[in-house]
């Protein structure tokens, strides 16, 4: 009884030993999830509250369709992510009731054993029994081993007792988490629903949007050749300012040569990637870089050379690092540019009302720029460039995330 009961006991210390290690991970993960499916909705309900100020007529726009089409794609990662998450809470369930039935079987098996002891107690070691059973001793030292033994077995039935309760304190404690877990799963389930309906109510409206938008392609045609080549003159404009600088150095490579403090910020910057705040308090990406499937054109595709990040009106424009202002200029169809060197980077701010900085002018990171400028559909978009050397980068994976 008694090798066999401390086995059981070491054995059942690693158990909950692994199970608490275990439910820390869990908690970790948990919190992690957590986090990013509360940044998530976060997004979305501010992309709601930017459609509810920057489109009250709901104009068909082709602006209104990216920002649509955003709003959407957040939904169905948030959807996916609660999917997920019903397979986890349905995992925990069922690993929950795993736990509370092998704790009604150890609860069960303690207490027969617990009983037998009780049982072997009242029939064989009564008082006068355990007198007699020192007193019967053949020497001294018997005597006391066999008064150490009577002192061990009541130790271990105390100990016994001990590890029964615990054990249903912990079964009381799983139930408990089980029900906790029940609700949760229901909650989850009446979360979804109600993501799910929103879902559909935005592809019914985009719909609705995309036929409207499709009886005016001719309109539409015009209107993205013209915005093509507003974006062209832009780019010749950042070209001249690298080359002129590449040409200030006289160098032969097509890389700024740089001072020492310029080699400093461009090593700097490099180790921001991933890191730097946006131009924007608030906004989200409505245009990504690279070449992009037209929303309405069907076989169109369009090449942005940045990205285009959706605001509130009259929001603020901050810069993205520290460097001199190297141009401050209007450029028909972009509105007012501001252009910062930052050692061999460039960032590139388009479509703005105002500027705030002249050229020379050095800025620190943060430094208010200008204000965003609105388009007649009512939207607040600014363009937003990267550059190194005569490199575009996709300034999306340089932004913190």
């Amino acid at each position: 009884m008694s090798n066999r009961g401390y086995q059981f006991l070491l054995g059942s210390g690693i158990f909950f030993g692994l199970f608490f290690w275990t439910d820390v991970y869990a908690l970790k993960s948990k919190n992690f999830y957590a986090a990013k499916k509360k940044q998530l909705q976060k997004k979305i309900v501010h992309i709601q509250k930017i459609i509810n100020h920057n489109y009250r007529e709901k104009k068909a726009s082709i602006a209104y369709a990216h920002t649509l089409h955003v709003q959407i794609q957040m939904l169905h990662t948030l959807l996916q992510m609660m999917a997920m998450e019903n397979q986890k809470m349905e995992k925990k369930i069922k690993d929950k009731k795993k736990m509370i039935q092998k704790l009604t079987l150890k609860e069960k098996k303690i207490a027969q054993e617990y009983a037998h002891m009780l049982n072997i107690s009242v029939k064989k070691i009564q008082p006068l029994h355990q007198i007699f059973f020192v007193l019967s001793a053949q020497s001294f030292y018997q005597m006391a081993q066999r008064v150490q033994c009577l002192k061990q077995y009541a130790r271990m039935r105390s100990v016994q007792m001990q590890h029964l309760q615990q054990i249903h304190k912990n079964l009381i404690v799983e139930k408990k988490q089980l029900f906790q877990k029940y609700q949760q799963k229901s909650q989850l389930i009446a979360q979804k629903a109600t993501e799910q309906s929103k879902m559909q109510q935005r592809k019914q409206e985009q719909q609705v949007l995309l036929k409207r938008l499709q009886q005016q392609e001719k309109k539409l045609k015009k209107e993205l050749k013209k915005n093509q080549q507003d974006i062209q003159k832009l780019d010749r404009i950042i070209k001249k300012i690298i080359a002129q600088a590449i040409e200030k150095k006289k160098t032969h490579t097509q890389a700024i040569q740089l001072t020492p403090a310029g080699k400093i910020i461009s090593e700097n910057f490099e180790k921001n990637k991933g890191k730097l705040p946006w131009p924007v308090k608030q906004g989200f990406i409505v245009g990504k870089f690279g070449r992009n499937q037209h929303p309405v054109l069907k076989n169109i595709t369009t090449e942005n050379l940045g990205i285009d990040i959706e605001t509130t009106k009259n929001a603020k424009v901050y810069a993205v690092f520290q460097g001199i202002v190297k141009t401050v200029a209007f450029v028909p169809g972009m509105q007012k540019i501001i252009i910062i060197q930052h050692g061999n980077f460039h960032s590139v701010y388009a479509r703005l009302q105002n500027t705030l900085v002249s050229s020379g002018a050095t800025v620190d990171e943060k430094t208010v720029l200008g204000i965003v400028g609105t388009h007649e559909a009512g939207t607040s978009i600014l363009h937003f460039q990267l550059w190194k050397n005569v490199q575009k980068f996709n300034p999306s994976l340089w932004l913190a995330r």
